[in-house]
């Protein structure tokens, strides 16, 4: 099963997630995508705006009845600041070749992350980029980022269009997808200031913040 991991705050899941997801699913051809919402998000300080519980039951709203998009209670239910490599050594199966989907943004801080020299070997990364990040100039400084800050850990392939991870054959794609400038920092703003967020967020996923009375 070739597997996407998708993790995030999710605080609250919008379209922007959404459309990138499936973009992803098929363009790597993907069985499943399982979206991830994390406990205590150990790289923000003030935490998350909502609880993981209303977080959880908004992605569950969000992919419900969306071939190929799964959401997962697996960070929540490990408690404690969420961290990508207990969650990859948890995934790891014979039978899955495992797709770790981030931003490019998240990419370039990744020598921050806990023990982020074993992410490598855990599994393949696809690093989103945005249209107007995707150039040349940015591709150079993606590479000059790997050779300052993992050293050891990857290389590039400029004729393969990736990087190879050296350590268990892994690699790591640069893909564009979609620019929608959507946030969730927007939709949890324009919901305090009582503003419509129509469009912006699946119709469930909307009701559900109007309901519980989130971001106010």
């Amino acid at each position: 099963m070739r597997l996407g991991i998708y993790g995030g705050t999710f605080d609250p899941i919008h379209i922007g997630h959404l459309r990138m997801a499936v973009e992803v699913q098929e363009k790597f051809s993907l069985d499943k995508v399982v979206l991830i919402p994390c406990n205590t998000p150990p790289h923000k300080e003030n935490g998350a705006a909502a609880s993981a519980r209303d977080r959880l039951a908004m992605v569950r709203m969000a992919v419900e009845g969306r071939a190929g998009l799964e959401a997962s209670d697996m960070e929540i239910r490990q408690g404690g600041p969420s961290y990508t490599v207990a969650t990859l050594e948890a995934l790891q199966s014979p039978d899955k070749e495992i797709f770790f989907i981030l931003g490019l943004d998240a990419f370039l801080e990744i020598h921050t992350w806990k023990e982020y020299e074993r992410l490598f070997s855990l599994a393949h990364f696809i690093v989103l980029a945005r249209p107007w990040q995707g150039g040349r100039a940015e591709m150079f400084h993606v590479e000059q980022y790997i050779r300052e800050n993992l050293p050891g850990l990857a290389v590039p392939e400029p004729d393969q269009g990736y990087f190879r991870a050296l350590h268990e054959n892994k690699r790591i794609y640069f893909a564009q997808t979609t620019a929608l400038d959507i946030s969730a920092t927007h939709i949890r703003k324009a919901v305090n200031q009582g503003k419509s967020i129509a469009f912006l967020a699946p119709e469930s996923v909307e009701k559900y913040i109007k309901r519980q009375g989130l971001y106010l």
